[in-house]
């Protein structure tokens, strides 16, 4: 391929082979003829182009749901992954994978998520040596939840601290970091210390690419220094990015476009990335000549989307030529207008947009580096990230260099980068272009030196005189609690406000419950090996709840909640994505069981894993020992856990839904009728306090017989609303018919719960499984129901006092509990 340029200044002449030059710089032009013979290899010419790196890196942790999570609900993920995140190590890894040699600034702390991010970015040829990481505190991380059913996905961040200043970033280390560097990228995040690395990146003349995604602190000073933009679709109009003033009358996005271009002398070329929609780009012409055709903004982009292929699947791009470009009400701009569509992407092949703005933005890069013309580049970035859409994160889609879907665009690039090398090298023998210093020796920082760790101290017990035990089946995780503002909607990206991360699972909780209020848990269940499951089991054995029966899975992976928290409406939404390999029967052996229940007074299961549990219950029935079963929502193999239960403890929404009945009261009588061992169903209603059917063996044929659902009205009328404290209010024995059910005979009993002050309800997350634990300890201790639901009650309400399902979990010498122990 023969490639022609007009040399002015100096004459010289190309054959094959061969090169002449004339030191005359007065002479005429001459055309020269360089010939570039394609090459096979994908990777680049310079393999030694550096493009340094400052913002976000943080760890993604990758949930995928049947449907979006509505306030409030509690579902299960179908299926989780781990991987690396953040915008900034987005996209150079991205670019590293294309062949760029990326250089980081950022800040991890020294902690497992830390330790995880560099260990991906070097796997990826990222030069993490300039990632600052901190001896205390955490490392960033966002939760994403991707919705199969729409593939939304929404984001939930919490940011990293302490975070990256100035300071931490000496001027030696930042020349060594910018030493050779062809473009710098900025992600608008760490704010203070990207303003030092972009004002001594332009006084060496270095490029700046920065992506706006939304308003931000420090992004109008950021912006003014940026050769190129791209911002996210809603950025362009955003009213608050210097003053009110810049953005008024940017009403759509061309005349945004045109605004920012005005407004940001330096900046080259703003891109507007579209998602499925593609992008728009203006691009700043130096050449403003008098006869330019003059075209409004708007008007010019129908035109464009009009001449839009739409039999094609593949990206393509739609450019005008340099046009007088008018905005109504706010100028006009030398320049061209690009659209470039989306690559259309087969539902089926569509897994998770998450990151494809940082793989478009990491494409911009490589193109800019390889002298990809204007549409060419855009092409090219449509095409990097809907590689990147075809697999769940941010990053396993990412193609590299060698990919076949990019190979016409590492062709084109190639030749480019040749005319240019070839070019260069022409100048430099004539004097006219002259090589930047030597690279200066980069400053390492070792992320392996000075670790240090804490170990939280045990807490001493109230452990009463006669040790009761008590034997726990089922869940156990680590819980991550986010508070937000309001609870977000499919696609929103938004921060938490607190994050804490604790022990939770049902059961985990309720024996921790138990265990502060002085009986002796034992928990079987299991865990992987991991750092999850390390960090599960030390927290309930500082609780005193016993771990040996706990089984540790080599190469499994443990369960985690994570709960969302409204601010405002105190709802918390859970998605729990399950342990693996889940327990099972043969997991433990009947001896091992057997040693489990020694002693044991009570064997308590969270019916939220079946298999298992029957074979454990089974067991516990044979040696006679009281089984209490919880029961949140009907699933297979409850049925036969329950038969043998002897006591059930219920959400509002099952007896319900088991039993089908019109109302809660008739769906407790139709429990006690279905399940002959049981001798009470409670069923908690949250604020409402709670209701519980028990069973009397003295059933006298002179025993008043009562509708059940007008006795329940009849015992709400006489609540005392006067009072904050829980209460209880119970009936003698009666005959309680449900009708079309049949008749129980028992006692029936109103609890309330505490009402605790607006200023004091901080979060519910395992209030039920307070309550449990709660319940536990009543039945151990023989406490009559009429003092046991208050009990349960106030202990509930106590753990609704603090952040978690476990923190604000009272202690036997609570003063709050005294007047219930006496």
């Amino acid at each position: 391929m023969e490639l022609c340029f007009v040399v002015y200044g100096f004459s010289c002449y190309s054959q094959r082979g061969s090169l002449g030059c004339c030191r005359d710089l007065s002479s005429v032009s001459v055309t020269i003829t360089i010939t570039i013979t394609m090459s096979s290899d994908s990777i680049p010419e310079n393999e030694n182009l550096i493009l340094l790196g400052c913002g976000s890196v943080s760890i993604d942790l990758l949930a995928t749901v049947a449907a979006y999570p509505k306030p409030d609900e509690k579902i299960r993920s179908t299926s989780f992954k781990v991987e690396g995140g953040g915008n900034a190590a987005n996209a150079l890894t991205c670019a590293a994978r294309l062949g760029l040699k990326p250089r980081l600034i950022s800040k991890v702390a020294d902690d497992t998520h830390g330790r995880a991010i560099i260990d991906e970015l070097q796997a990826d040829g990222v030069d993490t040596s300039f990632i600052v990481v901190s001896e205390e505190g955490t490392s960033p991380f966002t939760y994403i939840i991707v919705d199969s059913q729409t593939k939304s996905r929404t984001c939930i961040h919490t940011p990293g601290f302490p975070k990256l200043m100035p300071a931490e970033l000496p001027e030696s280390t930042l020349f060594s970091a910018l030493s050779g560097a062809g473009i710098v990228f900025l992600d608008g995040r760490l704010h203070e210390t990207a303003l030092v690395v972009a004002h001594e990146a332009v006084r060496k003349n270095i490029p700046i690419l920065m992506d706006a995604e939304r308003l931000r602190e420090g992004l109008d000073d950021l912006i003014q220094l940026a050769d190129y933009l791209t911002c996210a679709t809603r950025f362009p109009q955003a009213s608050q990015l210097f003053s009110l003033e810049v953005w008024a009358g940017a009403t759509t996005i061309p005349k945004a476009l045109v605004s920012m271009v005005l407004r940001l002398p330096k900046v080259k070329f703003v891109i507007v990335t579209l998602g499925k929609d593609g992008c728009i780009m203006l691009e700043r012409s130096v050449d403003e000549g008098a006869s330019r055709e003059e075209a409004d903004v708007d008007i010019l982009l129908e035109s464009l989307e009009m001449k839009r292929n739409r039999s094609t699947y593949m990206p393509t791009c739609i450019s005008s030529p340099v046009t007088k470009l008018q905005a109504e009400g706010i100028g006009t701009v030398c320049g061209r207008l690009y659209v470039g569509t989306a690559e259309n992407i087969p539902p089926s092949e569509l897994i998770d947009t998450t990151g494809a703005g940082d793989a478009f933005a990491g494409a911009v890069l490589y193109a800019l580096s390889a002298n990809f013309s204007r549409e060419n580049m855009l092409c090219f970035a449509a095409t990097v990230a809907a590689a990147k859409c075809r697999a769940l994160g941010a990053r396993s889609g990412l193609p590299h260099h060698t990919d076949p879907r990019l190979e016409s665009f590492m062709q084109l690039g190639r030749e480019r980068e040749k005319m240019a090398t070839m070019w260069n090298s022409l100048c430099v023998a004539n004097g006219t272009l002259f090589n930047s210093s030597s690279p200066l020796l980069p400053l390492r920082f070792n992320s392996n030196s000075n670790l240090r760790f804490r170990r939280a101290t045990i807490t001493s017990m109230c452990v009463p005189e006669n040790d009761v035990v008590v034997i726990g089946y089922g869940m156990t995780t680590v819980d991550f609690l986010a508070t937000v503002d309001s609870f977000p909607k499919p696609d929103d990206k938004v921060r938490t406000t607190s994050f804490k991360v604790q022990g939770g699972g049902n059961a985990g909780n309720a024996l921790t419950c138990a265990a502060r209020l002085g009986l002796k848990p034992k928990l079987i269940s299991k865990v992987g090996d991991d750092s999850q499951g390390h960090a599960i089991l030390n927290e309930l054995q500082r609780d005193a709840v016993d771990t040996s029966f706990v089984l540790v899975s080599k190469g499994g992976s443990s369960a985690f909640s994570y709960v969302l928290i409204d601010n405002q409406t105190k709802t918390r939404t859970s998605i729990y994505t399950p342990a693996h390999p889940p327990m099972m029967p043969d997991d433990q052996s009947q001896s091992t069981l057997l040693s489990a229940f020694n002693e044991a007074r009570l064997v308590y299961f969270d019916g939220l894993t079946t298999d298992t549990a029957l074979f454990i219950a089974q067991e516990a029935a044979r040696n006679k020992i009281p089984i209490l079963v919880e029961a949140e929502s009907p699933k297979e193999g409850l049925d036969e856990l329950l038969k043998l239960a002897d006591f059930a403890v219920c959400s509002a929404r099952f007896p319900k839904a088991w039993t089908h009945a019109s109302s809660i009261p008739s769906a407790l009588v139709s429990m006690l009728l279905r399940l002959p061992n049981i001798k009470f169903a409670i069923v908690t209603l949250g604020e409402d306090g709670c209701l519980m059917l028990e069973r009397s063996a003295n059933e006298d044929a002179d025993t008043e017989e009562k509708d059940i659902d007008c006795f329940f009205e009849s015992l709400y009328e006489r609540k005392d609303d006067s009072l904050a404290v829980p209460t209880c209010i119970s009936s003698g024995v009666k005959k309680f018919r449900a009708n079309g059910r049949g008749t129980v005979c028992g006692r029936f009993f109103l609890g309330t719960a505490e009402r605790i002050p607006d200023g004091e309800l901080i979060d519910t997350t395992g209030a039920g499984d307070a309550f449990i634990g709660a319940i536990l300890y009543a039945i151990c201790t023989n406490m009559e129901p009429e003092k046991m639901l208050p009990f349960a009650a106030q202990v509930a309400a106590a753990k609704c006092r603090a952040l978690g399902a476990r923190t604000g979990l009272p202690y036997l010498t609570d003063p709050r509990l005294a007047a219930y122990l006496c």
